[in-house]
């Protein structure tokens, strides 16, 4: 074995007791990154120093060599991830230096780059709004027109059910279908491992659908694939347009200010284990708490798996030309720059459907650093100690810096809670 990617188990379990889930070998530009997962010394590391990631397909086939169930996995997890995950091992920390995943990933201009940007801003950024104003109209008027009077007044909490909720889903999932065309998201490659699920089918309430965050793309596609509901702030339900959506979904809306409300995460826990809990559509939750650029997984809030009910992991990978759409380092010339991009592609792997341990509903930060790991080695990237705070707190999505210390960055002061799932819900 090459020097360069040669570490012993040592090395490998002190990364992962550590939550940073992978060593870097090399410098610069050149480092290849060796993931601490069982089974991936021979493809991660092969992958790795050939400066590539894992492809989704055969990632899948190692992500969990026990199954999504959770018979044999309690030996994995006690084995690979140790008894303390989430927690240091009490030796200090070492300087281990990844890509910063905040960063923008844009191709460098070229004059065919700079002509086509010019395009696109001069034709389709003008269309796009045009028509993006008209769909979400359209869509406010449907669910104004499908909802009354079930979601007004007093009956604002009321379940609907029945042909009212059909139409609505299906009209929203066409809708939002075409607004992912007007962006240019032509092509949507949809993948599913056994056992599963897929756009279309029916999901219960009482399930919670979980995926990493890259752009706003992602929730349009969500809406387009389950029309599932949302956490959001109690302020959106008060805008004009997607207050209406929202609650037609059948939305959480939580409010912050008034602490004698209950908490997103309580609320989150009485709809998935209401006794009729499969009456709602399915809840769809960012765990992340933020967006990334697509070459890690962040940390995960552990709010979403709370309820200990089954949840249905999404990896969710893009492809572009010029310009990167991940929200990240964003700024007016940026989001000029993913308007005007003529086209996307998006590929959706949905994992198999992940049903907790005993262990696992008990330690919700466990549960939550399983399927985050699952979702790592699915997109063949490192699931990273980094989130929001580190992101704000250390400016890493306005620095252009291309590799990062996790040892500084983990440093920062916060007053993080990890069970909040209220940050993980709308786009940063």
């Amino acid at each position: 074995m090459d020097e360069q990617v040669r570490y012993d188990k040592h090395d490998l379990l002190e990364a992962l007791d550590g939550e940073v889930g992978g060593l870097v070998a090399g410098d610069g530009a050149n480092s290849a990154v060796v993931s601490g997962w069982p089974g991936s010394t021979s493809a991660a590391a092969r992958h790795s120093r050939a400066g590539e990631y894992l492809p989704v397909e055969d990632a899948c086939e190692e992500a969990n060599p026990c199954g999504a169930d959770a018979s044999g996995r309690e030996e994995w997890l006690e084995k690979d991830l140790g008894s303390s995950v989430g927690r240091s091992n009490g030796r200090p920390p070492r300087s281990l230096v990844v890509r910063n995943p905040f960063i923008r990933r844009d191709a460098p201009m070229t004059v065919w780059g700079a002509v086509r940007l010019a395009l696109g801003t001069l034709i389709l950024v003008p269309v796009r709004a045009a028509l993006s104003v008209l769909l979400v109209g359209a869509a406010c008027v449907v669910a104004a027109l499908l909802t009354f009077p079930c979601l007004t007044g007093r009956a604002r909490s009321a379940r609907l059910t029945g042909w009212r909720r059909r139409w609505l889903a299906a009209t929203l999932q066409a809708l939002a279908r075409t607004t992912l065309w007007v962006f240019g998201v032509f092509r949507i490659e949809e993948r599913s491992s056994a056992g599963g699920v897929r756009r279309g089918e029916h999901v219960p309430g009482n399930w919670i659908l979980v995926s990493n965050h890259v752009s706003f793309f992602d929730i349009l596609y969500f809406v387009y694939a389950f029309a599932p509901s949302f956490v959001a702030k109690a302020q959106v339900r008060q805008l004009p347009l997607i207050g209406i959506i929202t609650a037609a979904l059948q939305g959480i809306f939580v409010d912050r200010e008034q602490h004698t409300t209950a908490s997103a995460t309580e609320q989150v826990v009485r709809r998935v284990t209401a006794v009729d809990a499969a009456d709602y559509p399915p809840l769809l939750l960012f765990p992340e708490g933020t967006t990334s650029n697509n070459e890690a997984v962040l940390r995960f809030h552990s709010g979403a798996f709370v309820p200990g009910v089954p949840v249905v992991p999404f990896a969710l990978r893009y492809r572009f030309g010029q310009c990167d759409p991940a929200f990240v380092g964003l700024s007016p010339w940026t989001v000029l720059c993913i308007l005007a991009e003529p086209c996307y592609a998006l590929t959706v792997h949905c994992l198999p459907v992940y049903r907790p341990s005993a262990g696992e509903r008990a330690d919700p930060r466990r549960y939550a650093e399983s399927v985050r790991r699952l979702l790592a080695r699915s997109l063949g990237v490192e699931p990273l100690d980094l989130g929001y705070r580190e992101r704000f707190t250390r400016q890493l999505s306005r620095t252009r810096l291309q590799m990062i210390d996790l040892a500084q960055c983990n440093g920062c002061d916060s007053t993080h809670t990890d069970t909040d799932v209220h940050a993980a819900l709308l786009p940063v």
